[in-house]
């Protein structure tokens, strides 16, 4: 059996190609999700393209820089609520209730940025395709995580019923506005 390298390596472009194709039951076709440990999303365009260019349909943009620890950048949404979140995520679950005031409370979240990064890296992916570092059968895929993956990690267990349609409802815009990359 063969030993697969490190999780998230900083590859030259055969280093991609060896590690996603070296099963003989692995597809033909590769699909990516999320994280890529490259330091920004041309780099992650280019070197995905190099290394598995005729087994790519479709790529993300990596979700690099202040999205490198997937969901972590999304406690900045809740500056203005931090009795919402959890001490860490490996926190044990706290069991207390809302009083009637802290019930009342309006929260309104700062934006998501999941759209704005989505509209960047697909300017960005444009460029290139335009150029021909992407091939035209490529397309730019949007990942988003489950609003309910944000709450259950991030927000402390007593406020999730009251956060989570709030961080679903604005997922849901960001979804939208994440269609409209053209």
């Amino acid at each position: 059996m063969k030993r697969l390298p490190p999780p998230c390596p900083r590859p030259h472009s055969s280093a991609v190609s060896v590690m996603a194709l070296t099963s003989p039951s692995v597809s033909k076709t590769v699909h990516f999700v999320g994280s890529i440990c490259l330091p920004d999303t041309p780099t992650v365009f280019q070197e995905l393209c190099l290394s598995l260019s005729p087994h790519l349909r479709r790529i993300p943009d990596g979700e690099t820089g202040k999205r490198g620890g997937f969901i972590q950048f999304q406690k900045d949404i809740f500056a203005d609520y931090p009795f919402l979140l959890r001490e860490t995520i490996s926190a044990p679950a706290e069991e207390a209730g809302l009083s009637e005031a802290q019930k009342s409370i309006e929260i309104n979240l700062k934006p998501l940025e999941y759209d704005q990064f989505a509209i960047s890296s697909y300017k960005e992916f444009c460029k290139l395709r335009d150029e021909g570092a992407i091939p035209q059968h490529v397309r730019f895929q949007v990942c988003l995580p489950t609003p309910i993956n944000i709450v259950c990690n991030l927000v402390h267990s007593a406020w999730r019923a009251k956060v989570e349609p709030i961080y679903e409802k604005a997922m849901l815009r960001v979804a939208n506005q994440s269609t409209q990359l053209d």
